[in-house]
């Protein structure tokens, strides 16, 4: 009855929460931090639509950069877009991570999937690769936070193996 009710509208807000303070993140983020600007919005008023394919393409052909630039651009310039979801934010977060440079871009899109798609079939993917930008980022703590948690819930998977490779690595060259 009510409490199911009240717990609904709790999560509406924090859902709400979670993508305007999602918005905030992006909107306070310096453009392409100091690489060449691929998108060139400003002079090309590109639609959504266009972005996304452009986004999409360059995603498959491994082009990581000019994808990620342009997935960036899509939630800068349009947040309610409507094909912002679960798959979006899992390419938009993998090709900013393959960049090497836009480790911000990779969390805030991993965070954000999760947060929003907790049922998502990139949820555990997008933790094993948020798990990874932090151990790109040297935040060795978050790193063994996510590693634990992982141990404990998804051992037999895929992602596990992957993990658990890095972690051993750490662990080689601490001891």
């Amino acid at each position: 009855g009510n409490k199911a009710h009240a717990e609904n509208g709790k999560g509406e807000n924090s859902h709400a929460d979670q993508a305007n303070a999602t918005r905030r993140k992006i909107a306070s983020i310096r453009s392409f931090e100091g690489k060449k600007d691929q998108v060139e919005y400003d002079i090309y008023k590109w639609k959504a639509e266009d972005m996304h394919k452009i986004a999409e393409n360059e995603f498959k052909n491994k082009n990581f950069e000019k994808a990620s630039q342009f997935y960036f651009s899509i939630l800068k310039n349009y947040p309610k877009y409507a094909k912002l979801d679960d798959d979006f934010y899992f390419k938009a977060g993998v090709s900013a991570f393959e960049t090497g440079d836009h480790h911000e871009w990779a969390l805030i899109n991993f965070e954000y999937l999760m947060a929003q798609y907790p049922t998502s079939k990139h949820y555990r993917s997008a933790k094993l690769w948020t798990s990874l930008t932090y151990f790109k980022m040297g935040d060795k703590k978050k790193f063994f936070t996510t590693v634990e948690e992982f141990r404990k819930k998804y051992r037999n998977s895929p992602e596990w193996k992957i993990l658990s490779a890095y972690y051993e690595q750490i662990e080689d060259k601490t001891h």
